[in-house]
């Protein structure tokens, strides 16, 4: 690694290479170990990305770095809601989820009720700025909210709810707990992981509403206690065909599950495979209920985007079909 002295002018910097560039990022400490390049050096991590990196740091402002408002999430709003108030950095959030990110600051002004020339001061000095991002695939970005939630807590619950029997064997109670029971999700996490990312689709979500939809995907209405091998049998196909998804930059167009021949034989021969598929529907109309009863417009709208990629892959994957 080249040993650096000083920071360059950006005009110098352009004449370096990717490899140089990158290592001058290591020592100056803004590539942090175990975070990919897109992260230290947003949004994409290329040679123009890392030189505003190494001309950020170097210039002199006020604040610890700087945050493009068009990528704020829940992650990170809380710095945002430190210039304005919660419910205007919300207001700012669901105003991107809606029409897209903003053009410059004029046009977070004009989109946003409530922020003068003064807040407008406040961002630009607090270290924000508003950068347009280029979109994504549907599907390329990982959410930055963990969808699963402890569950085995609810088996009560879930009990309750199936009326003491297994919607996947159609065992009771005693039964299944003879073999290992488990709580499962009928639509796998990693499915919903998916819908999730498709949703989001280059934009960021509200913390109360990634807080909501956890909420809905985690009731006991997309629960069932199932047998340990039923359980590890099913999760087979779901991670199969969103590996597919992912490879094929979308699910539009895809192969049903049935297609792809990646159903356990024993699961179909059993029964089990059409019950499964017969509770994902029940589970798929009780999660639009919840989402149709929130009233919170942010909660609202990103659990119904969810949901409606939910039913196109539902349909894609020959969910429904009985």
């Amino acid at each position: 690694m080249q040993t650096f002295v000083k920071t360059d002018s950006r005009e110098e910097l352009k004449t370096r290479s990717l490899d140089t560039l990158q290592d001058l990022a290591k020592v100056k400490g803004i590539k942090k170990e175990g975070k990919g390049w897109a992260k230290c050096c947003p949004p994409n991590g290329n040679k123009d990305n890392i030189i505003d990196a190494i001309c950020a740091q170097a210039a002199p402002r006020r604040c610890n770095h700087s945050i493009n408002i068009n990528a704020i999430g829940r992650a990170n709003s809380g710095r945002l809601a430190s210039v304005f108030s919660s419910d205007i950095a919300d207001a700012v959030l669901l105003a991107k989820c809606n029409a897209g990110d903003f053009d410059d600051f004029h046009d977070l002004q004009k989109r946003v009720f409530g922020i003068g020339d003064k807040k407008i001061q406040d961002l630009k000095e607090a270290g924000f700025r508003v950068e347009k991002r280029q979109q994504v695939a549907m599907g390329d970005e990982e959410p930055i909210e963990d969808l699963r939630a402890g569950v085995k807590c609810k088996t009560d619950q879930v009990w309750r709810s199936t009326k003491y029997t297994c919607k996947y064997t159609l065992l009771k109670k005693k039964e299944v707990e003879k073999n290992k029971p488990e709580v499962d999700h009928c639509w796998e996490i990693q499915v919903l992981k998916y819908a999730y990312s498709c949703a989001l689709h280059g934009y960021r979500e509200t913390r109360s509403a990634s807080e909501a939809l956890k909420n809905i995907i985690n009731s006991e209405l997309n629960l069932n206690v199932t047998t340990h091998e039923v359980n590890q049998a099913k999760k087979g196909p779901f991670m199969q065909v969103v590996n597919l998804y992912k490879k094929r930059g979308g699910y539009e167009g895809g192969p049903t599950l049935e297609d792809m021949n990646c159903v356990p034989r024993q699961l179909v021969d059993e029964g089990h495979w059409a019950r499964i598929k017969g509770a994902m529907v029940e589970s798929y109309e009780a999660m639009e209920q919840q989402t149709d009863d929130l009233r919170d417009d942010a909660q609202k709208l990103l659990a119904k985007r969810v949901i409606e990629h939910v039913h196109r892959m539902m349909d894609q994957m020959g969910i429904a079909d009985q």
